[in-house]
């Protein structure tokens, strides 16, 4: 006995929206146009009008004890330049050290994500829709990454 037409045609729906779905999922942070400007922005991160850099510390690796806002043209200047023209990096398996949320706030928008010294894969930057948790739009290898934790941690011990 043959199926009826009408359960094919709902089966190929089906699979059409799952094969829509796997796409959108895999393909948002080349098609979201938030996303593209933020990796932009990202690409040459000296060349933009940055206000402030908020660092923030994160549940499972805290680097930092309370955040930090650096306003400093000095301290921003040095930041943006370890966060600008990174290679992109897809990391595998990282063990994170150490880690901190970093906000890079912008006259009109702000963007940001997770910055990880790992003991095994490097230090990486994790640009996210939302900071702190999201779609990743982005990883990207920093290099020289102990460096950054080390103006993190002179930043840290700095007098408010």
């Amino acid at each position: 006995m043959s199926e009826p037409a009408g359960g094919r045609r709902l089966f190929s729906v089906l699979v059409s929206v799952v094969v829509v779905l796997i796409v959108v999922s895999t393909q948002y942070r080349n098609v979201n146009p938030s996303a593209r400007e933020g990796r932009a922005r990202l690409a040459n991160l000296t060349a933009q009008p940055i206000v402030s850099i908020r660092l923030e510390p994160v549940d499972f690796k805290p680097t930092i004890a309370a955040p930090i806002d650096v306003t400093d043209r000095e301290s921003i200047a040095a930041l943006a330049a370890a966060l600008s023209h990174l290679p992109e990096h897809n990391p595998n398996h990282p063990h994170a050290t150490k880690a901190v949320i970093v906000r890079i706030r912008f006259p009109d928008r702000e963007i940001g994500g997770t910055l990880q010294l790992t003991s095994n894969d490097g230090t990486t930057f994790y640009y996210m829709s939302d900071i702190e948790n999201g779609w990743v739009f982005g990883t990207y290898l920093v290099p020289h990454g102990e460096a950054v934790f080390d103006l993190i941690a002179a930043l840290a011990a700095r007098p408010r």
